[in-house]
Order: C-alpha cells, then sequence, then structure tokens
C-alpha cells in the first residue's frame, strides 16, 4: 500500500507542487508498504509497477493486470490547474488521474478569479479542504479501461491542501543559492597570467567575454502558521549588481559591472583565481486578482553569492553504501549501467559527467555453503566493464568506482540466480543453473 505522499500541503495562490513516481529515492514523493507493514522506498516498489507495465509478473492475481496509482481529485471546481501551457485544464471534483512509471504531473493552485462573486473563487486569507486521494489500483489493459475498471487494491492515502494569500505569508527568506560559473576567456588556463592578464587589464571590466553557464533560480520561503511555504517566482522581483535576471532565474552577466580583478587576485604575481561575489536582491511584491502588479511592497530581502570563472571539475562522488545485485547463470556484468546511485558533483554543485567510470573488485568473500568452491573469477577487472562468473547467492565483495581520480566504496552481497526459479513446470534451478553451470564449476574447483 501508499504509506506517505509527498506533496506540498500549503500552496500560495500560483504556487505548484508536483506528483511523480520516478523511482528515484532523492526526489521520492511516495512512500510504500509491503504486504507484512514494512516500509518500502519508492524505488524498490518502482520495479513491481515496472514490471507489471512490462507484463512481466506472475501469478493469478498478477499476471495480465497493469497496477498503477490512481490519484482522485475530491475538491471543489475551478481551483487547480494540472499540467503546463496549452495543455493545462481545471480540476472537477471527482476526476481521477492514472499515474505511472516515469509519470511526473504539476498542480496549480491557481484559482479562477471573476467579476461575478458567484464564479469567483477568491480564498480570502486561506482556503483548506482540497483532498487528493491516492490508492494502487490494477486493471486488464489489454481488455479493460483505466476509467472504468481499474479495481482498488489498497487502502487510500488521502492528502489536503490548502491554499492561502500572499498576505497570509510571514517571515520571508532567500533560500541558499549555489556559486554560480561563468565562463570567460581565461577559464580554459589555471592562472589569469596564462590568460594574458596584464598589471593594466586585470584592472579592466570583462566586457562581453562571459557567459553564466548556471543559470541559477533565486527561491524565496514564507511561513504560514509555522509551516515553510515556496513563493511563487510571479511574486518575486530579483536584482543584482553583477547579473541580469529573467523572473527569477540569472541569465547574463552585466559586463561593466564585472572586472578581471573580481576574478583574480590582483596582489599575486600570476593573477591567481578567487571567487568574486555579489548582492541578490529580492522584491516582494503584491499581485492583484487579474495578476498586474499593485505596486505594494510585501518585504524586500538580499542574500550575496559567489561566482568564478574555473572549469567545471569533479569534486565529489557517492554512491550506496551496500547493494545486492542478482546474476545470470552465475555471471554479473558490471559497468555503469548497475544500480549503486551513482553520483558526481562538481565544485559548483551540480551534476558531473560519469563517462568513463572504473570498476574494481576485491574483498571476496565466497559463501561458505555455496553449492561450489573457488568458483569465483573476476576478467577485465579496474575497467569499465567488468565481468564475474561463478557468483552465488551469499558471496560478498567490495566494488570501487572510479570517476575522474575519485573513489567511492560499495559493500555488495550477491542475490538470487535469475535461473534459481521453476516456471511453468521446469525447474531451472536444478536443470539450468545446479546442472549445466555449477557443477562444472564444482569439478573446474577441485582441479
Amino acid at each position: 500500500g501508499i504509506k506517505d505522499v509527498k506533496i506540498a500541503d500549503i500552496l500560495v495562490e500560483g504556487g505548484s507542487t508536483t506528483v511523480e513516481f520516478d523511482g528515484k529515492n532523492d526526489t521520492e514523493c511516495f512512500t510504500f508498504v509491503d504486504q507484512y507493514g514494512r516500509e518500502m522506498s519508492e524505488e524498490a516498489a518502482y520495479t513491481f509497477f515496472k514490471a507489471s507495465e512490462n507484463k512481466k509478473l506472475n501469478g493469478r492475481e498478477f499476471e495480465d493486470y497493469k497496477f498503477s496509482i490512481r490519484m482522485t481529485y475530491l475538491g471543489d471546481n475551478g481551483y487547480f490547474k494540472i499540467g503546463d501551457g496549452d495543455d493545462s485544464y481545471y480540476l472537477t471534483k471527482d476526476d481521477k488521474i492514472e499515474i505511472n512509471t516515469g509519470k511526473s504531473i504539476t498542480l496549480t493552485a491557481d484559482p479562477i478569479k471573476d467579476a461575478d462573486p458567484i464564479k469567483d473563487n477568491d480564498v480570502k486569507t486561506a482556503k483548506p479542504g482540497f483532498p487528493f486521494k491516492f490508492e494502487i489500483v490494477k486493471y486488464k489493459p489489454d481488455s479493460e479501461s483505466f476509467e472504468k475498471k481499474a479495481q482498488q487494491v489498497s487502502p487510500a492515502k488521502n492528502v489536503e491542501v490548502t491554499i492561502i494569500d500572499i498576505r497570509a505569508v510571514r517571515s520571508f527568506s532567500i533560500d541558499d543559492i549555489n556559486k554560480f560559473f561563468v565562463s570567460t576567456a581565461n577559464t580554459e588556463f589555471e592562472t589569469g597570467q596564462l590568460g594574458s592578464l596584464t598589471t593594466t587589464k586585470v584592472l579592466e571590466n570583462i566586457n562581453d567575454d562571459a557567459t553564466v553557464v548556471t543559470q541559477r533560480k533565486v527561491a524565496v520561503k514564507g511561513t504560514y502558521n509555522g509551516k515553510d511555504v515556496d513563493i511563487p517566482a510571479k511574486y518575486l522581483e530579483v536584482s543584482a549588481d553583477k547579473f541580469i535576471f529573467e523572473g527569477n532565474t540569472a541569465k547574463e552577466v552585466s559586463p561593466a559591472a564585472i572586472y578581471w580583478s573580481d576574478l583574480y587576485d590582483v596582489k599575486t604575481a600570476n593573477f591567481l583565481r578567487k571567487d568574486a561575489s555579489d548582492t541578490v536582491k529580492v522584491r516582494v511584491k503584491l499581485m492583484d486578482a487579474k495578476g498586474d502588479e499593485t505596486g505594494e511592497t510585501l518585504d524586500t530581502l538580499s542574500k550575496g553569492i559567489t561566482f568564478s570563472d574555473e572549469d567545471r571539475k569533479l569534486d565529489s562522488l557517492t554512491a550506496k553504501e551496500s547493494v545486492t545485485l542478482n546474476p545470470n547463470a552465475t555471471i554479473l556484468t558490471i559497468s555503469d549501467t548497475i544500480d549503486i546511485d551513482l553520483k558526481a558533483k562538481d565544485q559548483y554543485g551540480d551534476d558531473f559527467d560519469l563517462s568513463g567510470a572504473t570498476f574494481k573488485v576485491a574483498s571476496v568473500v565466497e559463501n561458505a555453503d555455496g553449492y561450489a568452491e573457488n568458483n569465483f573469477k573476476v576478467s577485465k577487472n579496474d575497467s569499465e566493464e567488468v565481468k564475474i562468473e561463478g557468483a552465488e547467492r551469499g558471496d560478498t565483495f567490495t566494488l570501487t568506482v572510479t570517476v575522474g581520480g575519485k573513489s567511492v566504496d560499495v559493500k555488495v552481497t550477491v542475490g538470487a540466480d535469475s535461473e534459481s526459479n521453476i516456471t511453468d513446470g521446469a525447474n531451472n534451478y536444478r536443470d539450468v543453473l545446479v546442472k549445466t553451470v555449477l557443477e562444472q564449476q564444482r569439478k573446474d574447483g577441485l582441479q
């Protein structure tokens, strides 16, 4: 069943929240429980739902069925839009939406405004009572439709959303902003001197020689009844001395405002690179019912930022501490396709290219109760694709992943072999895994 749904339960008018089932725990929207009440991550449950979409489930209650999540809107009409742009539409009470693997839905609190008070959906200060119901359902896609035949197979999880007026928000603050990467003609060089900076040029402004590579968004939060709420970008007027913003996004630099001496230390002989600084200023403004500015300012905020023209480089490498990998006929292929949640970040806090990752298997401990002894063989170790033959359930090893000179260790336990099953009366464990593969490996280990 569904234990929890993580969406914003308080939205400022014009604000949005995302319902997403992407199978990634770092953006986990859904938390599940299994039939024994044990908590399952979205990532673990995703595998089950994906298998049902690909018709790979077995058993009378699963075979031929597709499992998905049904979201039902139970609130009043004319308050929530779903989707973006021209494809958006207003939800009406009892609308049912199917959420499959990989699906992402944007819900926007956008009450209809009308001169007719009967049609006008003014939330005043705040309007609670917009429930969304989530439940797991199943149906046979070859002969049944989701709309008419989907059967509920789990208890429902309800989330109630409140829409508030911006004037009900208190304690505005700017979220943390990662360092900006501004590319210049000197980005490829280690020092300003190597980039042809001189004692004269270093004191000049950079003119048009700069591009904002990391176009950061400035986000603002406030509080309502002690809870944090996100402030929609339409209420924000963002500016800075050295950057030009479109809405709340830094798009360009102000060339005349940035000097080479901001980016390079004039007190060093080689003009060593340094971080430059600026201040982001935000005006939180009031909008009228038509979405036009009223001229009223709700708050003014500021926050310091840093930027540099240093080229991107790997700064951190992380992965899961431990994983279970399932072999096929005792064979494991270790490459960048395995699921270890490998992530690399550069010095600006952004994702870094993982291509060229190498894998090294070490500290192998074979399961003493395995069928064969000394059958765990590794080939092409410490390369982009490592092959293991003779991996049996319960074997363990340490996998070292290296990218760009940085490494991370993952503890690996070998899980059940894909051939250890009985399908349609065929005993693959006995006839394929043991007789064909493991018995030969056992004999080879005795030599």
